[in-house]
């Protein structure tokens, strides 16, 4: 196989891993205060998630920020853009990234009840 060949497809492989592997943010759920710990957050990061959340539907942004967090990678909503909106049992589930979709299909009640767990903390 050409050289150039394995490197192109190596570097095509890595991107498509990449996906969630970065930490949407370091806020983690269901730690002490973790509504405190948002309340520290950089204001950079606080404007990126602000700016993220905007981008919603009217009707999706009180959702998600109730949520706060990806039932798949339990990191902050809004820190890797626009959060991803799916429905899982007619119920909306909302995501950190594209990438966490099957993962949050692949077990639905786990999920849901992930996301019941976020919008009881305060």
């Amino acid at each position: 196989m050409n050289p150039k060949h394995c490197f192109a497809c190596t570097v095509i492989g890595l991107l498509a891993l990449i996906g969630c592997t970065e930490s949407p943010s370091t806020v983690k759920p269901n730690s002490n205060s973790s509504q405190a710990k948002v309340e520290e957050l950089a204001p950079e990061l606080k404007t990126k998630i602000q700016t993220a959340l905007a981008k919603l539907s009217d009707a999706d942004r009180p959702l998600a920020q109730a949520q706060k967090f990806c039932p798949v990678q339990k990191g902050l909503l809004g820190t890797m853009g626009k959060p991803d909106r799916i429905e899982i049992e007619g119920q909306p589930v909302f995501l950190c990234c594209w990438g966490c979709a099957d993962d949050a299909r692949a077990d639905p009640k786990k999920t849901l009840h992930q996301v019941a767990l976020f919008k009881k903390e305060k």
